[in-house]
């Protein structure tokens, strides 16, 4: 397993490299001269100094060239800098505004998770019942509404009409070091609910399908009809021959909503004034800070790369065949 697994990440590298490559070429194409959003208002008026200022910078050197200066600040930690974030090092806005996005995503995700695979287990075991059409419903609810629609309402509900729970304004999670880790912990859960419930409910719709689905399908089958004829009981039928067996194809569904959700989550994050990284790729596209938006899509294409990889992990765990 471990050497499928070295083979399936060395086999990545070159992906990446050409997801790199396309990126950086597409982000050439965007409007606006590179010059003058790294000087800003230092940009001179003189012709002569601006050409020397991007031949100094490689801006007039062959596309291909570039690319690899760019790929040899990128191994020794160096993305250039944000024009939007006041000139900081964009290593240093990636670093906080990912751990800000983990926070916000991986919280909703496994809050998700942990009701919606008993939801969508119970309701295929009780097919057509009173719970499964009330779970139906619940789900057509969750598809249909849209994220922005849901976190307004409860933005109007909770933020403005009740004045309960803060809507924006977040500051302890820009400078941690400035605050207690009570203070901080406190400020990040506050600002946490109403994000989190958004994303939560509108995730645990689509996953409580799919686990009912998949669920579905495996208790049709012939080795479930032939364990319960044995005598086994019900959970040990569900749970141990059936669940195991439907996790194969929810691993699939689960390990590429990862990236769904931190791609997703650009509209929440703006919503609600979250400092993600889907709210950072955001501003930089509208402030055509090219740095920025060149490392939040790379950061997007490693995310994606790596579920397949996580995925292949997990398929060998559930399953022992894979293995072999």
């Amino acid at each position: 397993m471990l050497k499928y697994l070295i083979k399936r990440f060395i086999g990545l590298i070159p992906i990446l490299l050409i997801i790199s490559f396309i990126i950086f070429f597409m982000i050439e194409l965007m409007p606006g001269d590179p010059l003058s959003t790294l000087l800003g208002d230092t940009m001179p008026n003189d012709p002569l100094e601006r050409a020397r200022l991007r031949e100094e910078m490689g801006l007039n050197r062959p596309l291909v060239t570039r690319y690899g200066d760019w790929l040899g600040s990128l191994v020794r930690g160096d993305l250039g800098k944000s024009s939007i974030y006041g000139y900081e090092d964009v290593s240093s806005v990636m670093t906080r505004t990912i751990r800000a996005s983990f926070i916000l995503n991986i919280t909703s995700f496994l809050l998700a998770l942990l009701i919606a695979i008993p939801i969508g287990v119970k309701s295929a075991v009780k097919k057509y019942s009173l719970f499964d059409n009330v779970f139906s419903v619940v789900v057509f609810l969750g598809v249909s509404m849209p994220s922005f629609f849901f976190a307004l309402i409860l933005i109007y509900i909770f933020g403005l009409n009740i004045d309960f729970l803060p809507i924006g304004r977040m500051t302890s999670i820009l400078r941690p070091e400035s605050v207690s880790r009570m203070t901080y912990t406190l400020d990040v859960m506050r600002h946490m609910i109403l994000p989190v419930t958004v994303m939560t409910f509108l995730n645990l719709a689509p996953l409580a399908r799919y686990t009912r689905n998949s669920m579905l399908e495996v208790l049709k089958q012939d080795y479930i009809r032939t364990a319960k004829s044995k005598g086994l009981k019900d959970k040990v039928v569900i749970y141990r021959h059936g669940f195991r067996n439907a996790l194969l194809p929810l691993i699939t569904i689960l390990t590429m909503w990862i990236p769904t959700l931190f791609g997703g989550a650009i509209i929440l994050e703006t919503v609600f004034n979250w400092p993600g990284v889907g709210r950072a790729l955001l501003r930089g596209i509208n402030g055509q800070d090219r740095g920025l938006v060149m490392a939040c899509l790379v950061f997007f294409a490693l995310l994606r790369v790596s579920a397949n990889l996580l995925a292949d992990f997990l398929y060998g765990v559930v399953d022992p065949r894979v293995r072999y």
